[in-house]
């Protein structure tokens, strides 16, 4: 259910909070909608920072919506960059390719916005697998980057693919940090390559 413009402009006029986390996983589906929403913000002069999830195939898609959202106070976006193999991104049902990535980061950087880029890492990693990851997601000047293992939810068609072959079902470890299928590499090896990737930064911020 979508919230009608108007109320969110009298919400946001009328809360204390200077920044605005937008909580949708996907904050830009409904292009004319977030056209038109700050169209109002600047409008109304309505001075706030805002938080967004954007996917990057928007970004490069509709270039002129970011600057608009930039000119009216967007400073982060969280974006899941996901993999930086194209048959990864297939497995994980995304359109997204990774040639997107660098274009959308130059999108984002030129309008002055942060950028957290997210990947996933699967349970078959190999030891050349997390250093080719470390090496490209180092090579991307983003302020942060997040990792997360892949993990077959309960619920989901992943779920039902790979219910045979789950190894821990504590569902306290269903927290994209854990890892519950058997993994490739000794499991020891495989969360110390995990808490390595966590130690790149070296991307610049860019506010």
């Amino acid at each position: 259910m979508q919230r009608e413009i108007e109320s969110i402009i009298y919400e946001l006029k009328t809360m204390d909070y200077e920044i605005v986390r937008f909580a949708d996983a996907n904050t830009i589906v409904n292009i004319g909608f977030l056209d038109q929403l700050f169209t109002r913000i600047e409008e109304e002069g309505i001075k706030k920072e805002y938080i967004m999830d954007i996917r990057s195939d928007t970004a490069v898609k509709y270039p002129w919506l970011i600057e608009k959202l930039a000119r009216n106070g967007l400073k982060v976006v969280i974006c899941g960059f996901e993999s930086f193999r194209e048959d990864e991104l297939k497995k994980y049902n995304k359109s997204s390719a990774v040639s997107l990535t660098s274009k959308a980061i130059e999108i984002f950087h030129s309008n002055q916005i942060m950028l957290r880029g997210n990947y996933v890492i699967p349970n078959n990693y190999t030891i050349s697998d997390f250093r080719a990851l470390g090496e490209f997601a180092a090579s991307y000047k983003v302020a942060y980057a997040g990792y997360t293992i892949l993990t077959p939810m309960p619920g989901t068609v992943y779920y039902n693919e790979m219910k045979n072959t789950i190894i821990d079902h504590d569902l306290s470890k269903y927290n994209f940090f854990n890892c519950v299928l058997p993994t490739k590499i000794p499991l020891v090896d495989f969360y110390k390559n995990v808490s390595n990737l966590w130690l790149i930064r070296k991307g610049e911020d860019v506010i």
